[in-house]
């Protein structure tokens, strides 16, 4: 298990649940047989062979230095990872939406590989369920999750030889002696190598620090930075600069509940397309614009809007479409 997917485990609280997830809604009436759920979870069981990331699951020990492995889960029981639940009448979106909020305050089992997926029936329109895929973060990231939801959408088709050869794919059982000897070579030699490697930077920081609060305060707010993915006319894009630890507070400064709220819309991709392409965007760029619009929205709305612009951390996949398959978070 790589440093990064471990602090994912590291950092996790009841409170903070480091959970990656989606909502699919599936029109069963398509299917080459009449649906039930046992029949879609057989079917779901076939495929997760094909997913090496659904068939590991933690191993560590208290005699272990470094970080938890992933070990193969030989005796995978898939109805303890596939589960169905009946929504609250009417059966409308909202209900969809409280369910999986309800689901997703539930922690995951670190006893089984870190991923469920619950089918959602009593839905009011006509046969159609939801599927609510869940996963940790260490296991599977954003893009990654969408990868494997698409395969999992093919389900009942005829495997492909790659995903045979991903059958094939294994983790390898628990070793103890691997697991000890691992986390000492971790310990006691990769680790002083790494702190070496960084103490030069750590060193530097609180300078930068105090250079990026001075150039605040001198009024340097902006840094223009060319983005060959936009359009000639598009130009050069301003991009703010914004000093540490100087966020305005809000009313999303709270302690944080184990309870989670699960909501959506709907978005028309012609339209976010057509937005894109008038101003020289890319499509991501329309979507974190209307996020933020929503937000600005809503502190108004409350009364809480600061003077101050609110400053975002943004993840990005720098994932690209070739190359090996990413197989962690």
């Amino acid at each position: 298990m790589t440093g990064f997917d471990a602090s994912l485990l590291y950092l996790e609280t009841s409170q903070q649940k480091l959970v990656v997830g989606g909502i699919l809604v599936v029109d069963v009436s398509g299917l080459e047989f009449e649906y039930s759920f046992e029949r879609l979870r057989t079917e779901l069981a076939r495929r997760v062979k094909e997913i090496p990331e659904f068939r590991r699951k933690i191993y560590d020990s208290l005699l272990n230095l470094g970080h938890p492995a992933w070990v193969e889960e030989y005796d995978l029981d898939v109805t303890e990872h596939v589960r169905r639940v009946e929504v609250d009448a009417p059966g409308d979106e909202n209900a969809v939406f409280e369910m999986c909020g309800t689901i997703s305050s539930r922690p995951l089992d670190r006893s089984k590989p870190l991923w469920e997926m619950w089918v959602l029936e009593g839905l009011s329109a006509p046969d159609t369920v939801a599927v609510f895929f869940r996963a940790h973060h260490a296991l599977l990231d954003g893009t990654s999750s969408a990868a494997i939801l698409r395969k999992l959408s093919a389900a009942g088709q005829k495997p492909s030889s790659r995903d045979l050869d991903l059958v094939r794919i294994q983790a390898g059982g628990a070793n103890p002696i691997q697991l000890v000897t691992g986390g000492l070579w971790d310990f006691y030699v990769r680790r002083p190598l790494t702190i070496a490697r960084l103490l030069p930077e750590a060193a530097m920081l609180p300078l930068r620090l105090r250079r990026a609060t001075a150039e605040k305060k001198a009024g340097q707010e902006e840094t223009v930075v060319e983005r060959p993915d936009l359009t000639e006319e598009a130009g050069d894009v301003p991009i703010p600069r914004a000093a540490p630890f100087t966020a305005p507070r809000t009313r999303f400064n709270a302690t944080i509940t184990p309870h989670r709220a699960v909501w959506g819309t709907t978005l028309d991709m012609s339209e976010m397309k057509e937005v894109k392409t008038a101003f020289g965007v890319t499509v991501n760029d329309v979507f974190l614009s209307v996020v933020g619009g929503g937000l600005r929205r809503y502190l108004r709305f409350h009364d809480d809007l600061p003077e101050k612009p609110l400053i975002a951390v943004v993840p990005v996949s720098t994932r690209g479409t070739t190359g090996p398959r990413a197989t962690t978070g």
